[in-house]
Order: structure tokens, then C-alpha cells, then sequence
């Protein structure tokens, strides 16, 4: 793809990351060609505007923390959109219609994405986590009637998320989302936007629910993205 078109989307995209490396700080940095850089080189390329790749942050077993660029931070796709649908009233026991505009967060495992994070999501630390998507969600559904905004975690996390007709925190149980659309663990998590036509788009690294559905705009989906 032209330089020219990365640097455009990704200054829409770009999320400048709040991670915190006091408690996980890698000890080898990682380009997406295997070449090992100083740190500082890697963290400027990484948190450049129009740098194309994401990052993911790992344990070695024989060299200890490593943070890599491996892939890109945008992909766009084209995906069946009502089996991706079938799934999710399936997981949340919900009935999105067929026109329904999907906007999902996705977490990995084993995220190194601040210095609290783990692999148990608890009523306390979600509820700290929905001071901020609260407000998200209540943003990109009032601007957009049929979009849904839902945040899912990949299955071996422990969630103890409600039983609430509101809740929208949810455990891919079924591994579908992990399989089928996010593929490339990404520190900080990743985000879907779908529309019914199945046109898709994955960004991959720490983001915003109401950053991602600027994406909606004519303008941007359809001159830029899916011209």
C-alpha cells in the first residue's frame, strides 16, 4: 500500500499509548524484520504517525521480555458478516439485526499492556474499565442507531462479568473471534469495525471505541478505505 495512504489512515487511527513499562519494561526490542534495536530507536519508530506496525510484547523463556513489531497496525478485509453476527447473539444472548454496524474491542492473554495487567478480569477492574467505555459506548451508538459497541477477551482469561440484559463485556468463549478475525495478539488489544456488506476493517494496538467509528464517515470508509 502507498506510503502516503498509511500515513492518512493511521493519523486517524493513532491512539498515542498510556502503557506503562515500570513493572514489564522488555529487555530486547524487535523490528518487524527480527532486527534487535535500542530501545529508543524502537519506542520513536513505534509511536510514529505513519510507522505501519503494531506491537507485542512477550516472555521468552531463554531471554526474558521482548516487545516486537510484527504486524500491520491496520488490515482491511472482507469477512461474512452474518455468520460473524450469528456468533455474537449466540455469546451474548442479544438480537442485533441483520443491519447491525459491529464495533468490537478485542484483549488477548498474556497482555503486558500496563503495569496491573494480567489474566483475571474482575468485577472491580472491569468496573474501573467501564468509567471510560461507558462513555463510549454511549457516544457511537447515539451517533450511529444500528452500530453495537461490544468488548470481548480471549477465552482463557477469567471474566466475571454480569449477567445483566446490559452487560456488553464478554468472553469469546468459543475462540471464533481469536480463529477467524483477530489473529495478531497486539499490545493494548484491538478493535473491529464491520459493516453489514462485510467490508472490515481490524486496527491493532491501543485505541478508542469513538476513534474507531470516526471510520464511518463516507468520506474516509468509502474514499479512502474501500475506494
Amino acid at each position: 500500500m502507498k506510503l502516503q495512504y498509511f500515513a492518512t489512515v493511521l493519523f486517524i487511527l493513532l491512539h498515542y499509548s498510556s502503557y506503562s513499562q515500570s513493572k514489564n519494561k522488555p529487555k530486547y526490542w524487535i523490528d518487524e524484520n527480527g532486527k534487535s534495536l535500542p530501545e529508543a530507536l524502537f519506542l520513536e519508530k513505534w509511536r510514529t504517525t505513519d510507522f505501519e506496525f503494531a506491537r507485542w510484547d512477550y516472555i521468552a523463556k531463554d531471554s526474558g521480555m521482548v516487545a516486537k513489531t510484527a504486524h500491520r497496525k491496520l488490515n482491511l478485509y472482507t469477512i461474512n458478516h452474518p455468520l460473524l453476527l450469528k456468533y455474537i447473539n449466540k455469546i451474548t444472548n442479544k438480537n442485533l439485526s441483520e443491519n447491525t454496524i459491529l464495533l468490537i474491542e478485542f484483549h488477548y492473554k498474556d497482555d503486558f499492556c500496563g503495569s496491573n495487567s494480567s489474566n483475571k478480569w474482575t468485577k472491580s477492574k472491569i468496573k474501573i474499565r467501564k468509567t471510560h467505555t461507558d462513555r463510549w459506548k454511549k457516544i457511537v451508538e447515539t451517533r450511529n442507531p444500528n452500530l453495537a459497541y461490544l468488548v470481548f477477551y480471549e477465552k482463557e482469561i477469567v471474566l466475571q462479568n454480569s449477567n445483566s440484559e446490559t452487560e456488553y463485556f464478554f468472553s469469546d468463549e468459543d475462540g471464533f473471534l481469536r480463529k477467524n478475525i483477530f489473529l495478531d495478539p497486539s499490545l493494548c488489544g484491538s478493535f473491529l469495525l464491520s459493516k453489514p456488506d462485510g467490508k472490515t476493517i481490524v486496527r491493532n494496538g491501543e485505541n478508542t471505541a469513538e476513534r474507531m467509528a470516526v471510520n464511518l464517515d463516507p468520506k474516509i470508509w468509502d474514499d479512502l478505505l474501500f475506494n
